[in-house]
């Protein structure tokens, strides 16, 4: 496993993209074989034939300030659009102001929100309403000082309900979190992205789960864990506890604190509640976690996938000094990255948490695959059996003596 400690010292790097055009300049008017002629010795009138060689008129209609585009969100002929994205484009250099919209769907022209988000350089637009799924869209960009252009896409499946949500019980799916847009904290985006590649939060339905009308379509019962790629498929990381977070602090459903996740056929929200997420250091919990996302029509993967919650980095301090307190991992980011830590929640106080949200993952159904329930005592007796998830098992052993107070 990559170093915490090396990839938090890594900045950030932007690139910035220019685009230029280029202009090709005129033919050169000072041919000796042609202007020399011997036969004829003063040929100034052909020479200097300001109208033909001064191509001036032409080269003035090339404007090299004019900005271009140079992305735009969805690309042109995107069959797989997700029907509650924003739409954007990028430009070379500033513009002041642009005119962007929809056209298709059942209402025809559609508007919305359009925000510049870079100094003229990054515009977005989010629709007033969710765009239909299955449809043909074109994005229509005009924008002041620049070529308009006009993208056709589609929308993908998800949105379109589920035959029968019972088909999505005991399945498992892989969320790319590495693949995500990370929004907080700020700026730090690729470095998350490089501690979770080839690692990903396991979703599983489980079958205390209840799609009858009768139950109003709330019982959703959602199992997590954390998995990584073994010889080029997934498959779940024994190293990391699993959670329940939909069966309450007891991990029973059944019981009065029990906390379903909200089903709104074929979208699903979870949370607030406590997890572990495995790919960023062991068992650190993630506190007052919301996560939400939207089956596909033959609930065979998941789009707009949404993270967000209160990493508590006191697990993660020792990796940074083992000799040091619980504010070692706060204070490295503070000092290197500028990002500050806030107040925990109740029940653990202190400015030790990290404030961490993702949009836009996507997740996929893995075959074969089955989510094993495990605690932090199944990790623990695997260390102590062989050796293995030394690294997690650590993190619950603060000072080393052997007790992991971490592990309750």
């Amino acid at each position: 496993m990559v170093s915490i400690r090396l990839l938090l010292l890594i900045a950030p790097l932007s690139l910035l993209l220019a685009c230029e055009p280029q202009i090709n300049n005129p033919p050169d008017d000072d041919d000796a074989t042609d202007d020399d002629d011997a036969t004829d010795d003063d040929d100034s009138t052909d020479d200097d034939d300001a109208t033909d060689d001064d191509d001036s008129t032409d080269d003035d209609d090339i404007d090299p300030t004019e900005p271009v585009i140079i992305a735009v969100h969805p690309e042109p002929g995107d069959a797989s659009f997700f029907f509650q994205s924003n739409l954007w484009v990028e430009f070379s250099g500033p513009v002041y102001d642009v005119d962007m919209y929809l056209v298709g769907g059942p209402e025809g022209d559609a508007g919305g929100d359009v925000e510049d988000l870079d100094g003229g350089r990054l515009w977005v637009l989010d629709p007033w309403d969710d765009l239909e799924p299955l449809t043909e869209y074109i994005f229509v960009i005009n924008p002041a000082g620049a070529e308009s252009l006009e993208v056709p896409f589609s929308t993908s499946s998800h949105g379109e309900p589920i035959a029968d949500p019972n088909t999505l019980i005991g399945q498992t799916f892989a969320i790319d979190i590495a693949g995500a847009t990370w929004t907080e904290p700020p700026g730090v985006g690729s470095i998350i992205a490089s501690q979770a590649e080839g690692t990903f939060v396991l979703l599983s339905p489980t079958e205390d789960s209840t799609f009858e009308p009768a139950a109003e379509q709330d019982l959703l019962h959602i199992r997590t864990g954390a998995g990584g790629e073994d010889l080029g498929d997934i498959a779940q990381d024994s190293c990391f506890p699993t959670s329940y977070p939909t069966a309450g602090p007891d991990v029973v459903v059944g019981t009065a604190d029990d906390a379903p996740a909200t089903w709104s056929n074929p979208s699903f929200e979870l949370g607030p509640a406590d997890f572990v997420v495995g790919f960023i250091g062991g068992g650190s919990p993630l506190m007052e976690a919301e996560l939400s996302g939207t089956w596909g029509a033959d609930g065979g993967d998941l789009a707009g996938v949404e993270l967000s919650g209160l990493l508590d980095t006191r697990p993660l301090s020792p990796l940074i000094d083992p000799e040091g307190d619980d504010g070692a991992f706060c204070q490295l980011l503070l000092e290197t990255l500028g990002v500050e830590c806030v107040e925990c929640p109740s029940g653990q106080p202190g400015p030790f948490c990290l404030t961490m949200a993702a949009q836009d993952a996507t997740g996929e159904a893995v075959t074969g695959l089955t989510l094993v329930p495990r605690s932090c005592h199944d990790v623990i007796e695997t260390y102590e059996a062989s050796g293995a998830c030394s690294s997690t098992v650590s993190m619950w052993d603060a000072d080393g003596d052997g007790v992991y107070e971490g592990c309750p």
